[in-house]
């Protein structure tokens, strides 16, 4: 997941530096139609590179926090959790991550 997310993050900050070009070029007084809409592409590739590098990094922090996590040692008590379990519920307009560790 964080390796997609980095991915996408990259293709929408490549795609917004194309369509900044084509806005530089149509723009440089008075904007034409197709500046308009070079524009318009930028800002939906701005989203896109925003949500491609959030995701990119909570997917990446979330499997090296798994993967690292350790044993336990070092830590107030040498217990282990019962259950653990993270959940990702989409909302309107986006989504929300919730993590319960049970002892």
């Amino acid at each position: 997941v964080g390796g997609v997310g980095l991915v996408t993050g990259i293709v929408g900050a490549v795609w917004a530096g194309v369509e900044l070009g084509n806005v530089n070029r149509e723009c440089p007084d008075a904007c034409t139609s197709a500046g308009i809409d070079a524009a318009a592409r930028g800002r939906t590739a701005v989203w896109m590179m925003v949500g491609g590098f959030s995701v990119g990094a909570l997917g990446t922090g979330t499997g090296f926090y798994l993967l690292n996590r350790g044993d336990g040692e070092g830590a107030a008590t040498n217990e282990k959790p019962e259950n653990e379990e993270i959940a990702f519920s989409p909302l309107p307009g986006g989504f929300r991550v919730n993590y319960r560790l049970r002892w």
